[in-house]
């Protein structure tokens, strides 16, 4: 009967030395995606775009090539982007405690925004487009710089 207990007790503790901890993958999430448009002075479209990267902490340099590797379409297609809107933002944020990769923006009474949340700002990449008379301006902001 001990032979049989002191069996078990080493099967289960060989299977659980043996398993070997899975590293999870980072993985951008969309959070919060809005499009507003405005009509104070004419017609203006922005767009903003919020993702949480889950695992960031695990490999920061494959999320951060995730993140190059996703931001390469709007790189190629700028000029789809100006056409488009008039103010474009794009942030990233690393998951943690307080940035869940399920995060929503908290509008009651004590309230949470994802902007409220730099601490955990991987990058973010800004468009801001202005016509003045009939002069067309437009003006690219990025963080993201650094990781390309």
């Amino acid at each position: 009967m001990k032979t049989v207990v002191v069996n078990i007790i080493v099967f289960f503790l060989f299977i659980g030395c043996s398993k070997k901890e899975k590293v999870k993958e980072p993985q951008i999430h969309l959070v919060s995606s809005a499009l507003i448009d405005n009509f104070v002075m004419g017609e203006q479209k922005t767009r903003y775009e919020y993702y949480i990267v889950s695992n960031y902490d695990s490999n920061e340099e494959k999320a951060l090539n995730l993140i190059r590797m996703f931001n390469e379409d709007l790189i190629r297609n700028k000029e789809s982007i100006i056409n488009n809107y008039d103010l474009y933002n794009r942030a990233f944020y690393k998951e943690s405690e307080k940035t869940p990769y399920d995060f929503a923006n908290d509008y009651g009474f004590s309230p949470d925004y994802i902007d409220d949340h730099s601490e955990d700002l991987i990058c973010y990449i800004s468009m801001d487009k202005r016509v003045i008379f009939k002069d067309t301006i437009v003006k690219w902001n990025s963080s993201c710089e650094n990781i390309k």
